[in-house]
């Protein structure tokens, strides 16, 4: 079951250990016709126009997390109500999923793979506002569980910064058992916190009422856009933990761009099948 390993991963009471990173490949990368350059173009040129953030932490090596209040707004965020602040384009999520190969590197693949038991995943999200993540998680069709924000993971603070890396899991990679199943993670991105999704306090995520589940992760009108590299390996930057990307390191293999620049919530809906 993917949940339960999920959530083990994500708390560190289970890690497979991150073997390192790598260089591209040289084959195995293309373009999708319905991924338009022009969405992946402006998601890169919205990287430069911040300021340089902190310095990196390795995945490897993470620092402890300090003392925070799960509803304090993340820093930069424009409160309710202050147009005059808000950027001018739209919110949009980005991620990229990644399979450990043989030789302990990741490398890009397709949501739609077919996954086998012992298969090992990671997804790699990123954000072009400050805001807060939320990860859902349904298995063949089972009632919803949050997943994140968790009570054992950073206090239960899930606020990230504009085109930092954010890791799932934040160490090690995620592993597929031996019973086939149809797994659905949904990741929500708000730039204020959602009401009533308090952080989970058991590990294997708590389950959430039908209709709240519904009205969180109903998803916006969208463009899509993004280039998927499949084939291509990690490279050194992403595979480092909160660091601000660059205009040189690759664009998530896919965009999510809100329609509607008024709306302040995205969703990606990410479907895996493993036997």
């Amino acid at each position: 079951m993917l949940i339960r390993k999920f959530i083990i991963s994500l708390i560190g009471l289970s890690l497979l250990g991150f073997q390192g990173v790598g260089q591209e490949a040289k084959q195995g990368v293309g373009q999708s016709p319905a991924q338009p350059d022009a969405i992946r173009g402006g998601w890169l040129k919205s990287r430069s126009s911040l300021a340089s953030g902190s310095k990196p932490t390795p995945r490897t090596q993470p620092k402890p997390p300090a003392p925070v209040n799960p509803q304090e707004p993340c820093r930069k965020t424009p409160a309710p109500g202050a147009a005059s602040t808000r950027p001018q384009t739209a919110l949009g999520l980005g991620y990229t999923l990644f399979l450990a190969t043989e030789t302990g590197g990741l490398m890009r693949v397709t949501p739609d793979r077919q996954f086998r038991s012992g298969d090992r995943i990671s997804l790699l999200v990123e954000a072009n506002r400050n805001g807060y993540i939320y990860i859902f998680s349904q298995e063949n069709d089972e009632a919803p569980r949050l997943l994140f924000p968790n009570s054992a993971i950073a206090n239960g603070n899930n606020c990230v910064a504009a085109h930092q890396t954010f890791w799932l899991p934040e160490k090690g990679e995620i592993e597929f058992d031996d019973r086939p199943a149809k797994e659905k993670l949904l990741v929500v991105f708000s730039e204020q916190p959602l009401a009533n999704l308090a952080p989970s306090a058991k590990p294997e995520g708590e389950v959430v009422e039908a209709r709240l589940f519904q009205e969180v992760t109903l998803e916006t009108a969208m463009r899509k856009g993004g280039r998927l590299g499949a084939g291509s390996l990690l490279t050194q930057t992403e595979g480092k933990r909160g660091v601000r990307l660059s205009v040189k390191d690759p664009a998530p293999a896919f965009i999510l761009l809100n329609q509607d620049a008024a709306q302040t919530r995205i969703v990606a809906s990410i479907q895996l099948t493993h036997r």
